[in-house]
C-alpha cells in the first residue's frame, strides 16, 4: 500500500496458497473455494 497525494492506495493485491503435492494426483476433482477472514494489509513501499 503506497500513498498517492496523501491517500493510501493499493496498486497490486496477490493471494497465494499451496494446495496438495507435486503431481496431478493431488488436484481436486471439482472446483474448490476458500473463505478468507481477518486479512491484514502491510505497506511495502
Amino acid at each position: 500500500m503506497c500513498q498517492a497525494e496523501g491517500v493510501p492506495t493499493i496498486d497490486t493485491l496477490i493471494y497465494s496458497a499451496f494446495f496438495g503435492g507435486g503431481t496431478s494426483d493431488w488436484s481436486p476433482e471439482r472446483t474448490c473455494y476458500v473463505r478468507v477472514k481477518d486479512v491484514s494489509l502491510v505497506a511495502a513501499c
